[in-house]
């Protein structure tokens, strides 16, 4: 829901609008989850992830989102047998961030 302030008329216009679709939804998969409406398992953790609560996942809640499988690099300690494989960044395509922005105008009289 919106509401403007209509200042010639001196009201309140009321907007509303509904999710579209179930991804939508903010937080619907959780941290490090990916949604897609369009697949039959709606959330999936984003590569080099997995999800925190299996059995959450698989009865369909999946907000406790997804953790790192493998440390980073600068969080190892030597004896996971990886200390040589580097971290980097995975390009993601085709992904939506959420639209959290709130607007407020506030003029003051001097």
């Amino acid at each position: 829901m919106q509401k403007d302030w209509i200042e010639d008329r001196e009201e309140w216009a009321v907007s509303w609008s509904s999710a579209e679709t179930e991804c939508d939804v903010y937080g619907k998969c959780g941290q490090y989850g990916s949604c897609n409406s369009k697949d039959s398992r709606v959330c999936s953790c984003l590569r080099g992830f997995e999800p925190e609560h299996v059995e959450e996942w698989n009865g369909g809640n999946f907000t406790s989102g997804s953790v790192r499988r493998t440390p980073l690099q600068c969080e190892r300690n030597g004896s996971s047998g990886q200390e040589n494989k580097k971290d980097g960044f995975v390009k993601l395509t085709t992904m939506k961030v959420p639209e959290l922005a709130e607007w407020s105008v506030v003029e003051e009289d001097d």
